[in-house]
């Protein structure tokens, strides 16, 4: 594992790197063997929704009903 002075981790591994950017919030995959990068966002803790509340979120405002279950990451 690597650390940079802004931050960033790299975790190199035979098939593939993984490096994570706090400060853009996101990470980045690299697999050697496709030589494909992939990045993926960093949610901040506690932003995760039910299943429910995150099919809500692909509807349109007028159509979307609040969730009830109780199931929020608040962790």
């Amino acid at each position: 594992m690597w650390r940079s002075s802004d931050g960033k981790t790299r975790i190199d591994m035979p098939q593939s790197s993984v490096i994570s950017d706090p400060i853009s919030k996101h990470t980045i995959v690299l697999d050697h063997l496709k030589k494909e990068a992939s990045i993926i966002p960093v949610t901040p803790p506690g932003s995760q929704l039910c299943r429910r509340a995150r099919s809500q979120e692909l509807l349109p405002p007028s159509t979307r009903r609040p969730c009830k279950c109780r199931t929020w990451a608040s962790r």
